[in-house]
């Protein structure tokens, strides 16, 4: 028990045996000394070994012994892990043959009591010790296995983007400042402790600047971007663009033309006599002036606003100013008639008829035609002694009398209408004046609507006409209202809503 022969060799004479064999026997309980062994060759013939002197020394006394393995766990994709072979006893070195998972290995233990190898698994891989044997042939007794997990390195992918001018982190720390597709590994971060691969496909928003160069000539506000503005000036707006990029506007802002010198002036316009003229345009220090004439007179010179103009053709001639400068040019512009007269007004005369007035305005140029003459005088001759005063009112175009009190009748006078500038050109026309003196009325104070004769059916009062704002009130004996109008227009039947009131005396205001 726990001993074996070593090396025994038997050479046997006869029968059915290879020439030489080698063997190795357990002898069962005894120890050194006789034995008797049977062996049998292939014919099945016994063959009886009577004697084998073994050496007590040729004999090992075999202890037990344990082979161990040991390994990580788990590794990542693409990692190596070192299997670990640790002995207890037995007489080194030890021949362990071990089962990869694809084929049988075998490796060598040394006196340390330990071995290692590498190994690089694709995937879950046990590893099992299949046979042991120490340096004297004992076997040994396997011990535990190793398996090892691995896991896949984790891999992600995602788009962003940042603005110009600006830095952008990645995912492991680092800044870049330009865009691409990067590729960052970040270790240990998954949760097997393996390193985690994520591809940034990084695109760059654009930044603006922008700058605008503004000349106002026409207005003394300009409105940008929702704000007002009033002045020259270079005004800057920090916005933001829907990606959340910054962007810069600069705004060069002039006020020039009419915001800075005002509205160009011609002057007045005027009447003239002759075919020739002087203009007076306001020159405007910074700008400058031009003068046209679009009915085609000559102008010397032109480019001051003090000009002579010649060659005026008969009735209007019309001069334009106008204000440049070189942001803006004809920014302004003003006209000026000049009319050159050369007919006489034309006037009409007028017949007017006024009532128990003293005050009286007559519109006595609604039937003239002066000609084109602007400026003129009005004059009254010939008065009658009753009209006291005669003056024309150039606002309203009205020729004012004032006349004697409840003056009556017909009378007649003249008036004159001459240029101003031409006191030639002038003409009279004569006026027809009738005063009549105040209305009368007449009432009839009977009415006989029930007898059907078609006279006296309603209460009438004559030339009421002449008093569109009167009012009428009607009452009884009682003084009950029965009747009352404004303004009243001869209608009143003697009913009250509609049913005829009885015969009676009935009194009105």
């Amino acid at each position: 028990n726990g001993y074996q022969i070593l090396g025994t060799s038997v050479t046997p004479t006869g029968g059915n045996y290879g020439t030489s064999t080698t063997f190795s026997t357990p002898i069962g309980t005894a120890g050194a000394g006789d034995l008797n062994i049977t062996i049998s060759d292939n014919d099945d013939g016994n063959c009886a070994l009577s004697e084998i002197i073994a050496d007590p020394g040729d004999c090992v006394d075999c202890q037990p012994f344990t082979v161990n393995i040991t390994a990580p766990s788990a590794i990542c994709a693409g990692e190596t892990a070192d299997l670990t072979f640790t002995s207890t006893g037995g007489t080194a070195p030890i021949m362990v043959q071990y089962f990869n998972g694809l084929t049988n290995d075998n490796i060598a233990i040394g006196a340390s009591g330990m071995a290692s190898v590498t190994v690089a698994p694709n995937g879950m891989t046990t590893y099992v010790v299949t046979s042991i044997s120490d340096a004297d042939g004992c076997p040994g007794t396997t011990g535990s296995d190793a398996t090892i997990s691995v896991f896949p390195e984790a891999v992600g992918a995602f788009s962003d983007s940042f603005c110009e001018g600006e830095s952008y982190t990645l995912p492991d720390g680092s800044t870049v400042t330009t865009p691409d597709i990067y590729e960052v590994v970040l270790q240990n971060q998954s949760a097997a402790g393996c390193d985690s691969i994520i591809t940034v496909n990084l695109s760059q928003n654009p930044s603006f600047t922008i700058s605008e160069n503004v000349v106002i000539c026409d207005s003394d506000v300009y409105v940008w971007n929702g704000q007002t503005y009033n002045s020259t000036g270079v005004y800057t707006l920090n916005l933001q663009t829907v990606e959340g990029c910054d962007s810069i506007l600069t705004l060069n802002l002039t006020f020039d033309g009419i915001a800075q010198f005002g509205e160009a002036n011609a002057g007045t316009d005027a009447d003239e006599c002759t075919t020739e003229t002087e203009l007076f345009g306001q020159d405007v220090e910074g700008t400058t002036g031009s003068w046209t004439s679009p009915t085609g007179a000559t102008i010397e010179p032109n480019d001051q606003g003090a000009a002579f103009a010649t060659g005026l053709q008969s009735g209007q001639n019309i001069f334009v100013w106008t204000l440049s400068t070189d942001n803006c040019p004809a920014f302004d512009s003003d006209s000026v008639t000049v009319y050159v007269l050369d007919a006489i007004p034309v006037l009409g005369d007028d017949v007017v008829t006024f009532q128990n007035t003293s005050d009286i305005e007559i519109q006595v140029l609604e039937n003239d035609n002066l000609n084109g003459i602007n400026q003129y005088l009005v004059t009254c001759a010939d008065l009658p002694s009753e009209i006291t005063n005669c003056e024309f009112d150039a606002g309203n175009e009205t020729l004012n009398l004032q006349v004697q009190s409840n003056t009556t009748g017909d009378f007649e006078f003249f008036y004159s209408i001459c240029s101003e500038t031409c006191p030639d050109l002038c003409d009279s026309a004569k006026v027809f004046l009738e005063l009549l003196g105040a209305p009368t009325t007449q009432i009839n104070y009977i009415i006989t609507p029930e007898n059907q004769d078609g006279l006296n059916d309603v209460l009438f009062i004559k030339d009421l006409n002449q008093f569109p704002n009167n009012s009428l009130i009607i009452y009884n004996r009682w003084g009950s209202v029965v009747f009352e109008a404004a303004p009243y227009d001869n209608s009143w039947d003697g009913t009250r809503n509609g049913k005829r009131l009885p015969e009676a005396d009935y009194y009105y205001v």
